[in-house]
């Protein structure tokens, strides 16, 4: 991790095709994701070659702000609403790389409802943010991959601060079933 939390220069890729599609296709997709998250912050290293985009969300959506006057710094302790996004150049079709949650206990999240895996130290659990055909579906995957992991947040600090005795998700299976579920539920 380099200054202020965000990655360093060596976690940012370099792109295989001409970055300039790909930044037009992030700053729009950008501009609407923090519309509704607007503690975000993109960036894009300014260089000569092409290298991956990333952002800092914190995951609480404008209408909670407006409703309770929330700051960023309410969202950021205890059951942290942090989440570090990695945006690989074909990201419309495999998804983005999210993490954060340091905070989650996993081994208290029954194995059926883990939607969380690989942690790194630094940044928390690596989200599992759709199914792997569900992304081509999407207007905006950047802000719906968000909102995937918002909701993942929620559930599981409901349950874990015992508010609820249950995670409540709209899920799919992982691996073949959950790709198979969610091909039967687009008919």
């Amino acid at each position: 991790m380099g200054e202020n939390g965000l990655p360093s220069l060596s976690s940012y890729e370099k792109l295989n095709d001409n970055g300039e599609m790909y930044y037009k296709s992030i700053l729009n997709d950008y501009e609407e994701m923090k519309n509704v998250y607007p503690y975000s912050y993109l960036t894009i290293l300014p260089s000569v070659e092409a290298r991956t985009a990333t952002i800092k969300v914190i995951a609480v959506d404008r209408n909670i702000i407006n409703l309770t006057g929330a700051t960023e710094e309410d969202c950021t302790s205890d059951y942290s609403r942090e989440l570090w996004i990695s945006i690989p150049e074909n990201y419309k079709s495999v998804g983005c790389d999210i993490y954060g949650g340091k905070w989650i206990d996993i081994d208290k999240i029954p194995q059926s409802e883990q939607h969380v895996y690989e942690f790194d130290e630094n940044r928390g659990y690596k989200f599992c943010v759709g199914v792997p055909d569900s992304f081509g579906d999407m207007k905006n995957v950047i802000l719906e991959n968000v909102r995937t992991a918002d909701h993942i947040l929620t559930a599981y600090a409901d349950y874990l601060s015992g508010r609820t005795n249950r995670i409540v998700l709209k899920q799919f299976s992982h691996g073949k079933r959950g790709i198979d579920e969610y091909k039967k539920s687009k008919k």
